[in-house]
């Protein structure tokens, strides 16, 4: 059984989070994560749980897809950003005044 199953059968069975995580040797962070592919997956019930395979799972979990990035987003100007100021750079010698 992949650790993905292993993980989110505890939780469904009534053990925290937090617990889960410190007994799997992973963070909180990823069991949160693992629960939320599942659910997204309809995967709510450990009857759900019980009807899946290794298979099953990484054929679900691929279909998982990254948002698609907003179109509207535009990379600043760095070049304006970091040169616009019309100050000249700072070196990290000058900012020691030339000691070392």
């Amino acid at each position: 059984m992949s650790d993905f199953l292993t993980i989110v059968r505890a939780v469904y069975s009534g053990l925290s989070q937090r617990k889960v995580a410190a007994t799997h040797r992973v963070s909180r962070n990823t069991v949160s994560l693992y629960l939320r592919k599942a659910r997204d997956q309809g995967w709510l019930t450990l009857k759900d749980l019980d009807a899946l395979d290794d298979t099953a799972v990484t054929q679900g979990l691929l279909q998982i897809t990254a948002p698609s990035r907003d179109r509207t987003f535009k990379m600043p100007d760095f070049d304006y950003v970091h040169g616009g100021t019309g100050q000249a750079a700072c070196h990290p010698e000058a900012a020691l005044g030339g000691v070392r």
